[in-house]
């Protein structure tokens, strides 16, 4: 029981440090330690070895990932308050992985009628070397797709080669 305890603790410091002190965070955050003291556990039951600090630095990828969804889903949710969206008129996701793979499976899973992209201007090499998600996408999707441009002009197909 005091494994359980002592790893709780240090897990919700780590928390405490990913969400910098924010209270806001908590919600979520509980949760998340219940299921990194619950993974821990399993993973390296107690026992008559000690915990180390490199052995819970294992579970700092898991924190900072928690921490930078609930951030974003943060800043979604402000936007759509900013906007004047009710409840229910958007569906607020915050994924991690490969940007275009993301957007494409989530259109799908969704069932979106429309993927709004926001575009910046990339060097011409840079362009070349990396690709860009907004062109991916448009090329890959089966609906509509709507692309902002970085002053908040709507760009058409001819201005995606920039």
């Amino acid at each position: 029981m005091s494994a359980m305890i002592l790893r709780a603790l240090i897990f919700a410091l780590i928390w405490w440090a990913l969400t910098e002190g924010r209270a806001d965070g908590w919600g979520m955050g509980l949760v998340f330690v219940a299921l990194a003291v619950a993974a821990s556990l399993r993973v390296w039951p107690p026992g008559p070895h000690r915990l180390s600090p490199t052995g819970l630095l294992r579970y700092a990828g898991f924190f900072h990932l928690a921490a930078a969804r609930q951030e974003a889903l943060q800043r979604l949710q402000a936007l759509a308050d900013d906007l004047g969206l009710r409840p229910g008129e958007a569906r607020l996701l915050a994924r991690h992985g490969e940007a275009a793979r993301v957007i494409l499976r989530e259109e799908l899973e969704q069932d979106c009628d429309l993927v709004c992209l926001g575009k910046h201007g990339r060097g011409m090499l840079e362009e070349l070397l990396l690709g860009s998600v907004t062109k991916h996408v448009q090329a890959e999707s089966v609906g509509d797709v709507l692309v902002v441009g970085s002053a908040g002009q709507v760009c058409g197909p001819d201005t995606l080669a920039g």
